[in-house]
């Protein structure tokens, strides 16, 4: 009787929850964001009592000249970062990273994957602060960066004394390379310098 009776409180917790889990879902399904806004946004109830999010200023102008600034390829996004702060945006590099990749500045809701669904992309209702175009090229930018930046890390790896070893002709530093052979490719260090005769 103690087990059936400690359960029930237990079954009607996981009950809400769930229920509170699919309310939220089907608001995101009809364009609305519920719960807390994110940056540059505040929370807001309509005439028929509906919770909406509206652009908070400045955050919302400053997000949007973040956006621009990447978009234009010229600046990496710690130096877009660093610019927005100085013109009185508080966030750290965590959050301005998922900023950046958050689509519901430009007017679209993700609803993530469950057992039954997979990702959906919905139009939301509020108002938007960058276009779909920038937010689509700041997505290819981003892209483009992690790619340059996964391959440093590989040839990192597969050079790990890089930087280390001086060159036996000009006492330089050698790095590291990869030949392509008849039948695989080879790895060696030499000197970086025209004029060595190690290069």
């Amino acid at each position: 009787m103690l087990a059936i009776y400690l359960s029930i409180p237990e079954a009607e917790n996981s009950r809400r929850g769930r229920n509170a889990s699919d309310g939220m879902r089907r608001a995101r399904k009809m364009g609305r964001w519920p719960g807390r806004a994110p940056m540059g946004y505040a929370n807001q109830s309509t005439q028929e009592g509906r919770e909406i999010i509206v652009p908070k200023q400045p955050q919302a102008d400053l997000i949007t000249w973040a956006f621009e600034q990447f978009s234009k390829g010229t600046y990496s996004i710690n130096q877009v970062r660093m610019m927005t702060c100085q013109k009185g945006l508080q966030c750290s590099k965590n959050n301005f990273w998922k900023i950046l990749r958050n689509p519901i500045y430009c007017g679209i809701i993700k609803i993530n994957a469950n057992q039954e669904e997979e990702t959906q992309f919905v139009k939301a209702i509020h108002q938007p602060i960058i276009s779909e175009d920038i937010f689509q090229l700041v997505q290819l930018l981003l892209k483009s960066r992690l790619k340059q930046n996964e391959a440093k890390f590989h040839t990192k790896f597969l050079f790990p004394l890089r930087g280390f070893i001086d060159c036996p002709f000009c006492g330089r530093k050698l790095t590291g390379s990869i030949s392509q052979g008849k039948l695989a490719k080879y790895r060696y260090y030499h000197c970086n310098t025209s004029k060595c005769k190690g290069i």
